[in-house]
C-alpha cells in the first residue's frame, strides 16, 4: 500500500478563483455583497474542514447556494444597486432563509445515512421474510427430507425466536 502524497497547493487554481471573485466584486458589487454574506456558512465550512472530504463541502454549498439564489434574483429584478443589496441584507428573514439553506445541507449530511440505513434494514428484513416464505413452501412441497440435520436445527431456532 502506497502512502498518500501530501496535498500541494494548486496556485494556478487559487489564482483563477481569486481573479474570478475579484472580477465579480468589481463588475457586480451588489451581487458580490449578497453572495459573500449569504455564502458565509460555505466559507466557514471550507475553513473548518480539516479532513477535506469533498462531499461535505459540496452538500453544504449546494444547499446554501440554492437558498441564496432567490435573493440574488430579487436583487437583479429590483435594480442591481448597493442600496437594494443593503435593503435585502437588512432583513433578518433574508439571513434566516439563506443560512437555513446551509443548515439543510448539514441535515442532509447527518440524517441521510440514518435514513439510508433504515431503508436498507427494511429491504433486508423484507428479503429475509421472502426467503423464509420460499423455504417454507419448499419444505411443504418436498418434505423435511430436503433439510440436513444442521439446517433443521437452525430453522427451528429461528422459528422459536420469531
Amino acid at each position: 500500500m502506497q502512502a498518500r502524497k501530501p496535498r500541494q497547493n494548486n496556485w494556478s487554481r487559487l489564482l483563477g478563483i481569486a481573479s474570478v471573485i475579484s472580477a465579480i466584486a468589481v463588475a457586480a458589487f451588489p451581487t458580490f455583497l449578497v453572495a459573500v454574506c449569504g455564502l458565509a456558512p460555505v466559507i466557514a465550512a471550507y475553513l473548518a474542514d480539516d479532513q477535506r472530504i469533498p462531499y461535505r463541502l459540496r452538500t453544504i454549498a449546494a444547499a446554501n447556494f440554492a437558498a441564496v439564489i432567490p435573493y440574488l434574483t430579487l436583487l437583479w429584478q429590483r435594480g442591481h444597486d448597493v442600496n437594494q443589496a443593503t435593503r435585502l441584507l437588512s432583513d433578518p428573514y433574508t439571513w434566516a432563509a439563506m443560512y437555513l439553506g446551509a443548515v439543510s445541507g448539514l441535515a442532509l449530511l447527518w440524517l441521510g445515512p440514518v435514513f439510508a440505513a433504515g431503508v436498507f434494514n427494511g429491504m433486508a428484513a423484507q428479503r429475509r421474510r421472502s426467503l423464509e416464505n420460499y423455504r417454507r413452501r419448499l419444505i411443504e412441497e418436498w418434505g423435511d427430507d430436503i433439510l440436513s440435520e444442521k439446517t433443521n436445527i437452525s430453522a427451528n431456532s429461528t422459528q422459536n425466536n420469531a
